[in-house]
């Protein structure tokens, strides 16, 4: 059984990884637009070993990083009064535990 500390302390770590997630995302945007090519293939690895270890499709994370952007520039969230950082980590943590 896992406590409640732990719980916490789990859904701490996931929340870290969906930013990071998130900050992948936008970096590889930026520098696809800017045609550093090196710069995308060494983002978009790390990348991709973020997003298999959370069970994420690709267009999952496109999902994500587009609802994260439109939160922080209008503060408008798809989810109510949830914001989508706290959505996509329940999500996550709902789709991790159904291993």
């Amino acid at each position: 059984m896992v406590s409640g500390s732990d719980a916490g302390d789990f859904e701490a770590e996931l929340m870290d990884k969906v930013e990071r997630l998130y900050s992948l995302v936008n970096r590889i945007r930026f520098f696809r637009d800017l045609k550093m090519d090196s710069e995308v293939s060494s983002l978009s690895s790390e990348m991709e070993k973020l997003r298999s270890s959370l069970k994420l499709s690709e267009d999952e994370v496109e999902k994500l990083a587009d609802e994260l952007d439109e939160y922080y520039i209008s503060g408008a969230s798809t989810h109510g009064d949830t914001d989508p950082l706290t959505y996509w980590t329940l999500y996550i943590k709902d789709k991790l535990s159904k291993k």
